[in-house]
């Protein structure tokens, strides 16, 4: 059988610890589980502790990765 490399939006990720996808194109990194959600009326305020970060070095002509590369939208 062939593995395959696991993608999101057709970008190959990581699994973090907290098990979220962290894109391998990734130049930094921040992981966190929420603690608190407060209703505020129309919203809900998520309260979150940092439970890993990370940085990884690249050279000056690492790619970017932009929102269009998320394929999301913002309708907000």
């Amino acid at each position: 059988m062939i593995k395959r490399p696991r993608t999101l939006a057709g970008m190959p990720y990581r699994t973090a610890t907290t098990g979220a996808p962290i894109p391998e194109l990734a130049i930094a990194w921040i992981e966190c589980e929420v603690r608190h959600d407060l209703n505020c009326g129309s919203h809900t305020l998520f309260v979150g502790e940092v439970v890993n970060a990370g940085l990884r070095r690249r050279g000056e002509d690492a790619p970017c990765s932009g929102w269009e590369d998320t394929r999301m939208s913002y309708g907000g």
